[in-house]
């Protein structure tokens, strides 16, 4: 049997909340947090180098382009005037 000391002393702790459970949440959240954050930096670096690979690829198509419609251009005007 408890005595009425006792019984007051339990019946004072449980209905009280946990005041560390902000604490636990964000402990548990972080690292969740962290992730999408390392996610969404990695998504964006490739996403930049990607763009920048395209502009380059496309700036590398046009001067071939530019050199080979100069060489028919030269070509064809030889060819006219033999």
């Amino acid at each position: 049997m408890y005595t009425t000391s006792q019984h007051r002393s339990t019946a004072q702790t449980t209905p009280t909340a946990d005041p560390t459970f902000g604490v636990t949440v964000a402990l548990a959240v972080a690292p969740l947090a962290i992730f999408v954050a390392l996610s969404y930096a990695a998504f964006t670096a490739v996403f930049a180098v990607g763009v920048l690979a395209t502009l380059a690829v496309i700036a590398v198509q046009r001067r071939l382009s530019e050199a080979t419609a100069r060489r028919w251009k030269s070509a064809f005007e030889r060819a006219t005037r033999a």
